[in-house]
């Protein structure tokens, strides 16, 4: 198994964040997410929205468990969407101002159209968000 090509980058802003609970602490954060997916040679602009939830692991490293989903949709006027499942592993940074993730996504579409390719297509993740809320996502794909 290999990472393969960069095919999605994407800049977004936390939309929302809540408790769900505190022994240990559980954080449930939303994020909407403008990007770019390059694949089955096209070039799509895509919204993206993900919810996912993020608890301390035990250990005392500071590290979270975090576990989502996310819809995908093209912005061509197509209607064309596709889904994704995610897991990772995030840390506070630089004083607790910066978040940093890794992890994988998986993902669901139809198998045509502009996001065809990515029907069962698995992407390895870097994800980042600052203490004002703004993220930016990479994702891979894991051949």
């Amino acid at each position: 198994m290999a990472i393969g090509d960069l095919f999605y980058e994407a800049k977004g802003k936390i939309t929302g964040q809540r408790v769900l609970d505190t022994e240990p602490p559980k954080i449930e954060t939303t994020i909407s997410y403008d990007g770019t997916m390059k694949g089955g040679g096209n070039q799509v602009n895509v919204g993206h929205i993900a919810t996912f939830s993020s608890r301390m692991r035990s250990g005392g490293d500071e590290a979270f468990y975090s576990e989502g989903k996310g819809v995908i949709t093209a912005k061509d006027g197509s209607g064309e969407m596709a889904t994704e499942l995610g897991r990772g592993i995030t840390r506070f940074v630089k004083g607790g101002k910066k978040v940093v993730g890794r992890g994988l996504f998986i993902f669901s579409s139809a198998k045509t159209g502009n996001l065809g390719f990515l029907n069962n297509l698995t992407g390895v993740l870097e994800y980042e968000a600052d203490d004002t809320g703004n993220s930016t996502l990479k994702v891979w794909e894991w051949k």
